[in-house]
């Protein structure tokens, strides 16, 4: 208030005039024109053939500096629309001191329909007060300032990620273009939740940040030509409907857990090599640290989690993606992903390697937490071609005595929990979640066949990743088999339709490890310039070959299912030989080999792949821990990689 009473005396004295009551009435009607005239042009550029962008940001630039009339004729006459077929973007990032980056984008094809920058549609313009009373006015203005999300530079992170959402939606805007100049920091703070609040309505994100004083028409021309690249009938870079689907469920599911929490019911947190199937049979809830993990880590929350181990005298430099979690469970509710995670009443793990077991142990010591830790087999040697062998065959790929061994714990952990829950698990349920894996199994299965097969690659692995591996953490219910069949006729319909990633598609890559949660877009980062598609990662194949059972025994058949499942990712020859056996299948000209600090058999399963011709990448880093990665130089080494080591494709 005091800052619009000091600017109306400055006025007064630079014009030597004072306000009257009609004075400000007059000009109250005359930005209430400016008001209208702004809502009928950006009604123009919504439209289904809308007007150009840069005609558009021209002229409400202009009417920041003309009188009422001049701004409502100025913004009225924006009337040509853009050429048929351009593709509708919405802006984000720096402001625009003129329109000549929307010109650049135009001349490449695509009109911006929409924006949300302070030159733009979030303009002050238009803003009045009908009063002739000035402490009126200055009282009306002041909540108009309060009542509009600012640029932002002074707006929260979620108030800027909405507004981008609600003004790419509201145009029918097919990507979201951000570009931030060098030393306007604010924009690539928001860029994370912009992107989170996209995905969820399958709206694609570029970037260009740090873009220097002169450079933004040639950021804008790169802009244009990967847009262009991405588009063929549908747009290639448009997220898969089926990753859409199970990012918002499992959101949704969060939610509902952390509520089913607060009214007291126990939830369990389990590793990846738990069997699952055992909790959903009793209806407990359950998070699974591997994908809990992957949420902080994509939600920019890892070094904060691995500052509270720290914090703690506990290392926060080794098995950073079995520990993010515990640290994560420090961290205040309104910093943690999604709220938090509740308090587990169980934590449960498989004793893989040395350090799993002393983590879930800290887990126990929490105050409304018990542990409790399955046994770890020595790996037996399967027989060749094991993913033949084990839906059916499974004591011959894995020995009974393993099998023995994990089905009586399985019991024992049975028994604790029914008697922790006063629940009982019912064996015909369990037997029908069995049979409702086995049915996701297949469908994944078949999905992975249409991939290996494609050519070009229809999806990718940022997409397929989400795709499979939601509906693995819910494997057994109804909705996780509908999801796997629902990916797999989206796939076979992009198929029929000839999407593909990257059409100029030169170079097909193999990502052995597991996934770099906190830089998804490195993964599709080298297709411009070496046409290079990521069409293999471990979760889809796995999701294929790992899981499918048969046996009459439900318990005895969920411990086949879990005695060797690390066994075939990770212990020589069984890894080695299926990753062989997949890199074929899919034409892979490259793998690049994410090795962590508690992945055995790294070198062999490299070796083989070299063996049969294929170049291998091994980069040491963790893939929870940016530290690590930006370390390890990851898209850099992958870069020099695809120059020296792995060919066009001819």
């Amino acid at each position: 208030m005091q800052q619009l009473e000091a600017l109306t005396a400055f006025c007064t004295r630079l014009s030597g005039s004072s306000s009257t009551p009609e004075s400000l009435r007059a000009s109250a009607a005359g930005e209430a024109d400016v008001a209208a005239a702004l809502g009928r042009l950006r009604a123009r550029r919504r439209a289904p053939s809308p007007v150009a962008g840069t005609s558009a940001l021209a002229a409400m630039i202009a009417a920041t500096s003309q009188t009422a009339t001049d701004a409502v004729a100025a913004l009225d006459a924006v009337v040509e629309t853009a050429p048929p077929g351009a593709l509708r973007a919405h802006l984000t990032g720096s402001a625009h001191p003129d329109a000549s980056v929307y010109a650049r984008l135009e001349e490449h094809g695509i009109v911006v329909v929409s924006d949300d920058h302070q030159t733009g549609d979030e303009t002050r313009l238009g803003a009045c007060v009908d009063s002739g009373d000035l402490d009126e006015v200055h009282a009306g203005l002041v909540d108009h300032h309060f009542a509009r999300t600012a640029g932002s530079a002074g707006a929260s992170i979620a108030a800027r990620a909405a507004i981008t959402r609600v003004g790419a939606q509201g145009s029918g805007a097919q990507a979201v273009v951000s570009l931030i100049r060098e030393g306007d920091e604010a924009p690539a703070w928001d860029l994370a939740a912009i992107r989170e609040e996209l995905a969820g309505v399958g709206i694609p994100v570029l970037l260009r940040r740090w873009i220097p004083r002169g450079g933004s028409s040639t950021a804008a021309i790169e802009v244009a030509a990967e847009l262009a690249r991405r588009t063929g009938g549908v747009m290639s870079g448009e997220r898969l409907a089926s990753a859409v689907a199970a990012t918002a469920h499992q959101r949704a599911w969060f939610q509902e857990v952390r509520a089913r929490a607060a009214d007291g019911e126990p939830i369990a947190f389990v590793n990846a090599d738990a069997p699952h199937e055992i909790f959903r049979a009793l209806g407990i809830p359950y998070v699974v640290n591997q994908w809990w993990a992957s949420v902080i880590a994509a939600k920019r929350t890892g070094p904060a989690s691995l500052a509270r181990l720290a914090a703690r005298g506990l290392p926060d430099d080794s098995r950073q993606y079995d520990a993010l979690a515990l640290g994560a469970q420090d961290l205040d509710e309104a910093d943690a992903p999604w709220g938090g995670l509740p308090e587990p009443a169980f934590a449960v793990s498989e004793r893989s390697g040395d350090v799993s077991h002393k983590i879930f142990e800290l887990w126990g010591r929490r105050a409304r937490t018990e542990t409790f830790l399955l046994n770890r087999t020595a790996a037996v040697p399967a027989p060749e071609g094991w993913w033949d062998l084990v839906p059916d065959r499974w004591e011959e790929a894995f020995g009974t005595a393993r099998i023995d061994l994990l089905e009586a714990e399985i019991r024992d952990l049975i028994g604790m929990l029914e008697g922790r829950t006063s629940r009982t698990l019912q064996t015909e349920a369990l037997a029908d979640i069995m049979a409702r894996a086995n049915e996701q199994a297949e469908w994944n299965r078949r999905t992975r066949a249409l991939i290996a097969s494609a050519r070009p690659t229809p999806i990718a692995v940022t997409d397929s990743i989400p795709s499979v591996m939601v509906p693995q953490w819910h494997r057994g219910s109804q909705w996780a088999v509908d999801a796997a069949r629902a990916l797999h006729d989206e796939v076979a319909q992009r198929i029929a339709d000839g999407v593909a990633v990257e059409p100029r598609e030169r170079r097909r890559l193999m990502w052995i490890g597991r996934g770099l949660w906190s830089d998804l877009e490195m993964y599709r980062s080298f297709q411009e310039e070496f046409g290079a598609v990521f069409v293999w990662s471990m979760y889809l194949a796995i999701a294929a070959d790992g899981y499918l059972r048969h046996g009459d025994d439900p318990v005895r058949t969920l411990a086949a299912r879990f005695v060797g499942l690390t066994d075939l990712l990770y212990v020589p020859p069984m890894s080695s030989s299926w990753y062989v056996k997949e890199a074929l299948a899919h034409g892979v000209d490259g793998v690049v080999h994410l090795v962590a600090d508690d992945t055995p058999g790294a070198a062999f399963i490299s070796a083989a792949l070299e063996e049969r011709g294929i170049p291998v990448l091994e980069i040491v880093a963790n893939n929870a821990d940016s530290r690590s990665t930006g370390r390890a130089r990851v898209q850099e080494r992958i870069a020099e990689f695809l120059r020296s080591r792995v060919p066009v494709r001819r």
